[in-house]
């Protein structure tokens, strides 16, 4: 996987994909991807009360 593209690439196609996508199709992506952070800051906030 040598030549393999980046995840950044990969991602940054995505989004250039998304500007073809109508208003409401872009608002739910942005909602998931916005979940998805949040979700992610939650379980890191929460790591050092694991112990």
């Amino acid at each position: 996987m040598k030549n393999a593209p980046s995840a950044t690439m990969v991602l940054f196609k995505h989004f250039k994909l998304l500007g073809t996508f109508d208003d409401q199709d872009k608002d739910t992506v942005m909602r998931v991807i916005v979940a998805i952070i949040a979700q992610s800051q939650v379980e890191h906030a929460m790591r050092p009360l694991d112990r």
